[in-house]
């Protein structure tokens, strides 16, 4: 009879231990689906497509990224904001719902300068617009409206540079997929072998910009 209960004991211990790990594996796989899930408003690109996670202290949100040939026609809800051959798109998709609202998206590696047009276009899903002055890669989400749930417009550039890839500077991924973040070349006209500095997709929030400027003052 003890012998009996003690072995009923361990098994009901060894089923909430299973039980406990396909919880955290369901979740974790809900997590990642819902990721890759999240960008599903960027129209498909055969040229360059992908997505990635980015999660640190302050900042939970994926972006989703592609490019786009003009010369092979560019998919309904793309338009070309300048008159380069490529378009450049990346969205936001904020998760973070214990964070500061989301205010800066910014490509650090890029070349502005062989941008032919920079700005940002309707997703026809009420993406949050940011400001851009049309001669950096840095889009700015005033009066802290880029909240938990919310997603951007497509953050947008022209360029006929060809993409190359970059990087995501994140602090732990949950998932990504596809390509790696685009920029385009820094020299105009270039075959793609020599890769510039990666860039850097830099998530700031509120409180985080504020740091910076008192550390300029």
């Amino acid at each position: 009879m003890f012998e009996n209960s003690n072995f009923l004991k361990g098994r009901n211990m060894k089923n909430r231990t299973i039980l406990k790990w396909a919880g955290m594996f369901t979740l974790l796989l809900l997590l990642t689906q819902t990721a890759v899930q999240a960008g599903f408003y960027l129209p498909e690109s055969d040229l360059w497509q992908g997505g990635k996670s980015i999660i640190n202290e302050s900042v939970k949100a994926y972006v989703e990224y592609a490019v786009y040939d003009a010369d092979d026609d560019l998919p309904a809800g793309i338009l070309n904001p300048g008159s380069g051959r490529y378009v450049y798109a990346y969205q936001i998709f904020n998760y973070g719902t214990t964070m500061d609202p989301i205010l800066q998206f910014e490509l650090v590696g890029g070349n502005p300068a062989a941008a032919t047009g920079i700005g940002s276009q309707s997703d026809g899903q009420g993406g949050l617009v940011p400001d851009n002055d049309g001669d950096t890669f840095v889009w700015r989400f005033t009066n802290g409206t880029f909240i938990a749930s919310k997603h951007s417009a497509f953050l947008v550039f022209s360029s006929e540079a060809s993409p190359v890839a970059g990087d995501l500077r994140v602090l732990d991924t949950l998932s990504n997929y596809g390509d790696e973040p685009p920029i385009n070349e820094g020299a105009i006209g270039t075959d793609g072998a020599n890769i510039p500095e990666p860039t850097t997709v830099t998530l700031l929030t509120i409180g985080a910009l504020s740091l910076l400027k008192r550390r300029r003052s």
